[in-house]
């Protein structure tokens, strides 16, 4: 299934109305050499605003538990 599949599934799923209504489109990064994939569910304000998976204090949090930064490679 391609990406763009995806994310129009996750937009168009019922649960989701209150942030497609908003104009929140489901907020992921992807990188076809990544080692790991984390998915998370909603996501609080700061990530909303800026658009960045896990990029608020929790996101953090995740990150120094699992050793990685967000500039991993």
């Amino acid at each position: 299934m391609r990406l763009e599949t995806i994310i129009k599934k996750i937009s168009e799923d019922p649960r989701n109305q209150e942030f497609t209504e908003r104009g929140i489109l489901p907020i992921l990064q992807v990188d076809p050499q990544a080692k790991i994939c984390i998915i998370g569910q909603a996501p609080g304000r700061q990530v909303e605003q800026n658009g960045i998976p896990f990029h608020d204090k929790s996101g953090q949090t995740l990150m120094e538990w699992m050793g990685i930064s967000a500039q991993c490679h």
